[in-house]
């Protein structure tokens, strides 16, 4: 096997080497940062467990993190000369800023559709939910209302913002960002790519990828398969458009996406 690919950012960052499938992200620019409309957040009850936390900090921890990698949009924030957030923004929600305060006890599926209808109101908005613990269910609930909205909805558990050192985390969540608004992460070094493939025999080439994915052991008897096409449209082979469908749980050859 010949030396692993080096991975090209964008801004001068240094290239990464890649080490068992992994690397970090620390001091780079994305290759092609995304562009959105606003950055919301809504923290769920019990979110951060019995954790303490200052949700302004979480929420300005996440919009730096992603500033860094250079993604564009709106966080609402004002700062100190040390860099702090002043203000409360009014991209940081509750139950208790979507309600009126006479209402009480709305359950999840009622916050989360109030977040969304008054705050995520179009695909150029990104919204994140944090929820105190991963929940199938809680998941399935927010993708049903999000994506038949048309709307970039992410959930992350609250506690995890809280560890000693998130920024590998954060970096994490921003790679989902910038892929979900259309953006490169990362490109194959120039210089190494062209040796395998020239420019011009790379404009000329699609890389196609097919796969079905079943429901693993544990999962919901009845549990459909799920299909997948994607091709590359561009020379750099990152942006890889999709077709998606579902089909008979456990059924491994399909034509479903062809």
């Amino acid at each position: 096997m010949g030396p692993l690919p080096k991975l090209s950012y964008g801004a001068s960052s240094p290239e990464k080497i890649p080490k068992l499938g992994s690397w970090d992200l620390q001091d780079v620019v994305f290759a092609a940062p995304a562009k959105f409309k606003d950055l919301w957040m809504l923290t769920m009850p019990n979110c951060f467990g019995n954790k303490k936390a200052k949700v302004i900090d979480v929420y300005s921890a996440l919009a730096k993190r992603l500033k860094a990698h250079g993604l564009q949009f709106e966080d609402g924030l004002k700062y100190d000369e040390e860099g702090k957030p002043t203000d409360h923004s009014d991209h940081i929600c509750n139950e208790g800023s979507l309600f009126p305060k006479e209402e009480a006890g709305h359950n999840s599926e009622e916050i989360v559709r109030r977040f969304l209808n008054k705050h995520v109101s179009g695909p150029n908005d990104c919204g994140f939910i944090l929820i105190p613990e991963k929940s199938y269910e809680t998941y399935a609930m927010v993708k049903r209302i999000a994506d038949f909205g048309g709307r970039n909805v992410l959930l992350a558990v609250g506690s995890k913002f809280l560890q000693a050192k998130p920024d590998q985390f954060l970096s994490n969540l921003a790679l989902k960002v910038n892929m979900r608004f259309g953006g490169d992460n990362h490109h194959f070094s120039p210089a190494d790519f062209n040796k395998i493939l020239s420019l011009e025999t790379r404009k000329n080439t699609i890389v196609i990828g097919a796969d079905i994915a079943h429901c693993g052991g544990g999962g919901k008897e009845g549990s459909p398969s799920i299909a997948c096409l994607v091709g590359s449209n561009d020379s750099a082979f990152m942006p890889c458009p999709g077709s998606m469908r579902l089909q008979r749980g456990g059924q491994e050859v399909s034509a479903a996406c062809i």
